[in-house]
C-alpha cells in the first residue's frame, strides 16, 4: 500500500483521502501534490510530523484505491475476468506499482521500458496466460537489485501469484 502525492493533484489527493484525514493535514499535503524527484525530496522533512494509522491507510487502500485499480486493470488487459483472484491480484499490484502501460508503443518506448508490459497486454488477448509470469520476472531488468531489491521481491511475488493463479 502507498499513495504517492506526487502523481496527483490537490483535488484529487481530497477525495481519495478526505474521508480518512483531517482537512488540515491534507492542506499540508497538498503542497506536495505533483511534485517528484529532487524536488519532493526535499520536502520530505516538511512532513515527519505527520503520520497515518496502519489500520487507516489499509481502509482507505480497500474501500478507494483497491477498486480502482481493479478496474483500470480489467478495462487495460482483455480476458482480465478469465483469469482467477491470485492471477487478476497479481496483475493490480502490477498496474497500481508500473500504471497501465501496457499499450506504450515502441516507437514512444526508445529506452524499451515497457517491453514486458506490451507482452502482457498481447498474452492476455491471444489468452496465452502461462507466459506471463516469466514477463512480470523479465521486468527485473529494469532496477539495480542492489539499489531497489524491493522492486525485484515485488516482481518475484507477483509472478508466483500468478502461477499459483494459473492452477486453481
Amino acid at each position: 500500500m502507498g499513495y504517492d502525492i506526487g502523481y496527483t493533484g490537490k483535488d484529487d489527493l481530497t477525495t481519495d483521502w478526505g474521508p480518512y484525514l483531517d482537512g488540515t493535514v491534507i492542506d499540508e499535503l497538498a503542497i506536495a501534490c505533483n511534485i517528484k524527484g529532487r524536488d519532493a525530496k526535499g520536502l520530505v522533512q516538511k512532513f515527519t510530523h505527520i503520520s497515518v494509522p496502519w489500520e487507516l491507510a489499509r481502509r482507505q487502500y480497500m474501500e478507494v484505491m483497491q477498486p480502482r485499480y481493479v478496474g483500470i486493470t480489467e478495462q487495460a488487459l482483455p480476458n482480465f475476468r478469465e483469469l482467477s483472484e491470485d492471477s487478476r491480484g497479481a496483475l493490480v499490484s502490477l498496474v497500481y506499482n508500473r500504471g497501465a502501460s501496457f499499450q506504450i508503443p515502441m516507437e514512444r518506448d526508445p529506452s524499451n521500458r515497457y517491453k514486458e508490459m506490451r507482452g502482457i497486454r498481447a498474452a492476455m488477448k491471444g489468452k496465452e496466460f502461462e507466459t506471463i509470469p516469466a514477463l512480470i520476472r523479465d521486468m527485473k531488468r529494469l532496477w539495480d537489485i542492489r539499489e531497489l531489491p524491493g522492486l525485484h521481491s515485488r516482481r518475484d511475488a507477483e509472478a508466483l501469484l500468478f502461477e499459483i493463479g494459473l492452477e486453481k
